[in-house]
């Protein structure tokens, strides 16, 4: 079933329930369960087709951890609000990792170049949000944050100096 049906069914058993009266949370408080439905869709077509493609897995994965992950916002689930997402945007970073991360397993594993973004993109994650939710406070670590740009000199000489597999 490819995505376009699944939503379109979903929207006619929501057009349906609405005709007959019956209680519906408002569309402003379960929007995010759109995405999610469309990232189930675009997930089950990489093992429905006779021809493989893992490429969609990074959509769907995408799709549906931001789903999930805004869900939490609309239905207020641990009291967060659209305010918290100033403290959380790391989140993000980290959902693109797990979609990188979801590519190479759907992939069998034989792309290596994926896990480049997943190291980049986890990294910034798991490094940004402890500091975001104020986990880190030791003057120790302020002073070593100025020296970030260390970082980029390091990972460019580890991707200059690494031996090439031609």
């Amino acid at each position: 079933m490819t995505a376009a049906a699944l939503l379109a069914a979903a929207a006619g058993g929501w057009l349906i329930a609405a005709s007959l009266r019956v209680a519906l949370p408002p569309l402003a408080e379960i929007w995010p369960v759109i995405l999610i439905v469309a990232a189930a869709a675009l997930i089950a077509q990489v093992n429905a087709e006779r021809r493989r493609r893992p490429a969609v897995m990074l959509p769907g994965t995408i799709l549906l951890l931001c789903g999930l992950f805004f869900l939490l916002f609309t239905l207020g689930i641990g009291r967060l609000g659209w305010v918290d997402l100033l403290r959380l945007w790391p989140v993000f970073p980290l959902i693109i990792a797990t979609g990188y991360l979801m590519v190479y397993l759907a992939g069998d594993m034989q792309e290596q170049a994926l896990l480049v973004p997943v190291y980049v993109f986890g990294a910034i994650g798991l490094i940004a949000l402890p500091l975001t939710l104020g986990a880190v406070q030791t003057l120790a670590f302020r002073q070593t944050l100025r020296l970030w740009p260390l970082v980029l000199v390091l990972l460019a000489l580890f991707v200059f100096a690494r031996p090439r597999q031609d």
